[in-house]
């Protein structure tokens, strides 16, 4: 077999892996620091290696449209890995609206997924918003969107489009939406406390309510937290079910 015969092959490998890698790269579960660079390499190629097979041969007409193919299929990768995390980060916007609350903002951590600023409460949601993504078979939503994900747009013929970008907007307002109905029970619990110790210290100015304040409200978020959770778990739930209609909306599909 001869190098020309074998070039459409290593193209269509090489396109495939590039948005395999974009969107792997992106999605909360493989692309966090925490997980070695070569393991995620080695997952991108395994599953581009597998797909390669059904996008076929492409014989590009020259360097230059290869590589505008080629970057068109890293974009398509990260917009779609991009539109999972956006998916999954209502869980962490709550957490850090219900820390700020209750007084997480003066201990932040640093999360090593991330390797940015974050409360407690925000760890502790956003960790439990990847295990109900994981329950709820969201990686095979994301290996099913993948392949469907070529036969909408096939490797090397298009690139994301201006109109599909706007697909994200309405995401992110019902990202803000769920991260704020996830978050209300315990910014209203927390809301009613802070008025309830107000009033405790109006009525009695010789209490000093600086003592004990911190942990009534730690406490009573946290007692909120965990009564909501079947509701968080029920919203989480949803957004995962919408996945698969994101990952369209960013292909054309």
């Amino acid at each position: 077999m001869t190098l020309s015969a074998l070039t459409p092959y290593v193209a269509s490998f090489g396109l495939v892996l590039l948005r395999c890698s974009g969107l792997f790269f992106m999605v909360p579960t493989l692309g966090g620091n925490m997980i070695p660079l070569r393991v995620r390499g080695a997952v991108a190629a395994l599953m581009s290696l597998i797909l390669a097979a059904t996008v076929g041969p492409i014989q590009p007409s020259s360097p230059l449209q290869l590589l505008i193919a080629g970057a068109g299929e890293l974009l398509m990768g990260a917009a779609m890995g991009l539109m999972v995390r956006i998916a999954l980060a209502c869980a962490e916007m709550a957490g850090e609206a219900a820390g700020l609350q209750m007084g997480f903002a003066f201990s932040r951590i640093v999360d090593p997924l991330t390797r940015e600023q974050s409360a407690v409460t925000s760890r502790i949601l956003g960790s439990f918003a990847i295990l109900v993504f994981i329950i709820a078979d969201g990686h095979h939503m994301i290996v099913a969107g993948l392949l469907s994900s070529f036969r909408d747009a096939p490797a090397g013929t298009v690139l994301p489009r201006t109109e599909h970008a706007a697909t994200m907007i309405p995401l992110v307002s019902a990202t803000f939406v769920a991260a704020v109905r996830i978050a209300a029970p315990v910014m209203v619990a927390l809301l009613v406390t802070n008025g309830a110790m107000a009033l405790l210290a109006r009525a009695a100015p010789q209490l000093n309510l600086f003592v004990f304040t911190f942990s009534i409200t730690i406490g009573m978020g946290m007692l909120m937290l965990a009564f909501s959770s079947r509701f968080a778990i029920s919203l989480v739930v949803q957004e995962v079910r919408n996945i698969p209609d994101y990952l369209l909306a960013v292909t054309g599909g």
